[in-house]
């Protein structure tokens, strides 16, 4: 409890039991409803037996970052008391989970990437939820991807724009197509956790709500307000709808895995308090960042179930 902050208000009811238990990623194993109605985390549930307490054993999706030029990945290496990210092959990648912009370490979720190394995570739930909610996503620990091909492994299809012309204006909207990482209509800058918008590199303008149920990027005058995203089990979630790879929104099924996507070939970027863009690189076997003058990095999200 000391550790990992767990407190009266992470054991009050369900939700807060099973967000905190997520927040500190593998040293949570589930929850168990006590008979006091109070709610505990649970580090091992053991062999386990029948009883009348009811209980949740979790299963997190975790990520874990693929460099595309090398095809290594970020590791984690323990050093005494000291954590490091470095360089690995797959076999020894390091699962991370999202939470509130930031990338936290599963196995050692007491801490964080932090520009180009692992930090102590800070703050309670709530603190860093108003930390990311009011403070414009601008701290070093907040990420996002930029110049990101968002693909559909299952159908080949990435997202892109679509162009008509209308009285002459060009009418910009939102389609799939197939994977062309060279195009820069399918690259685009999204949130990795929480509401996003999605900001198109071409157009530089987020996808917005229009009239009659349609989706723009430009131009303007057709555009309301920018539609929100957040990643759910995988999947582009627009309030009750997943985006498919037919470039459709469609009602909630979570056995269609056809919704899936992952983001591929993105820049990892960072923006600090001045609105300097940082980038996540390799140089010389290292896990570095990089500035906008230097020639960017892709990554790749690969997902994974602990």
């Amino acid at each position: 409890e000391t550790i990992y902050g767990v407190v009266d208000y992470d054991r009050k009811n369900w939700g807060t039991a099973k967000n905190k238990c997520a927040f500190i990623g593998s040293a949570c194993k589930g929850v168990v409803e006590l008979s006091s109605g109070s709610y505990e985390l649970i580090s091992d549930f053991g062999a386990g037996s029948s009883g009348p307490q009811k209980s949740f054993k979790k299963t997190q999706t975790v990520v874990y970052l693929r460099h595309e030029a090398s095809g290594k990945y970020i590791g984690i290496e323990k050093n005494g008391r000291q954590l490091n990210l470095t360089v690995v092959d797959k076999a020894q990648a390091a699962p991370f989970f999202t939470s509130y912009g930031r990338y936290i370490s599963f196995d050692f979720p007491t801490h964080q990437i932090v520009q180009a190394s692992l930090q102590p995570v800070t703050g309670s739930v709530r603190e860093v939820a108003l930390n990311f909610d009011y403070n414009l996503n601008i701290t070093n620990d907040h990420w996002r991807l930029t110049h990101c091909n968002i693909h559909n492994l299952q159908s080949g299809k990435s997202i892109d724009l679509s162009y008509r012309r209308k009285r002459k204006t060009d009418i910009i909207q939102l389609k799939t197509a197939d994977l062309d990482k060279t195009s820069l209509s399918q690259r685009f800058s999204l949130g990795i956790s929480r509401l996003w918008s999605l900001v198109s590199d071409k157009t530089g303008t987020a996808l917005a709500y229009g009239k009659k149920s349609t989706y723009y990027f430009a131009p303007q005058k057709y555009m309301g307000r920018a539609v929100d995203f957040r990643w759910h089990t995988r999947r582009l979630l627009e309030i009750k709808r997943f985006f498919g790879p037919d470039g459709q929104f469609h009602p909630l099924d979570y056995s269609d895995n056809s919704t899936i996507w992952h983001p591929t070939d993105c820049s990892v970027t960072n923006t600090d308090a001045a609105g300097v863009n940082r980038f996540l690189a390799i140089q010389d076997g290292k896990v570095v960042m990089i500035d906008e003058k230097a020639d960017k990095q892709g990554w790749s999200v690969e997902y994974g179930d602990l």
